[in-house]
């Protein structure tokens, strides 16, 4: 997973919005999570809306580290609407908001990961997989 450590590798404390639900989902956003432990990126966190783990258990954690700065990064492909809304805006919901009212100081990136040429790399490498299928 060369890609994530690409993304992650300049970044203070970062935590990776997932916009998911269902058990598969959670299933697949803990691994992110142990994975960016196992390779070193103790900065690095994951939370989830509707799944787990919540930004409530994100906050426990952060609590601890005590960052200087936390960076909102999107973990989806495109970073539409609940980037912009739900997770940078200044609305007293967004995450932005709740983890600036805990005293943290946020920074965020409205960049998706389908903005990363690596992770393009992934999906083309996919397609043309699937297309030899059909």
């Amino acid at each position: 997973m060369k890609t994530i450590e690409i993304i992650i590798k300049d970044v203070i404390t970062s935590i990776y919005p997932a916009f998911v639900s269902g058990i598969i989902f959670s299933v697949l956003i803990m691994f992110v999570y142990n994975y960016s432990k196992e390779k070193g990126f103790k900065n690095v966190f994951v939370g989830t809306v509707e799944g787990y783990p919540k930004l409530t258990e994100v906050i426990s954690v952060l609590k601890e580290l005590n960052p200087s700065k936390v960076t909102l990064m999107p973990l989806m492909v495109v970073a539409g609407d609940h980037a912009i809304n739900d997770m940078s805006s200044d609305e007293e919901d967004s995450w932005k908001s709740i983890l600036e009212d805990k005293g943290f100081k946020v920074d965020f990136s409205l960049k998706g990961l389908g903005e990363y040429e690596d992770i393009r790399k992934i999906y083309i490498k996919h397609i043309k997989e699937a297309k030899l299928k059909i």
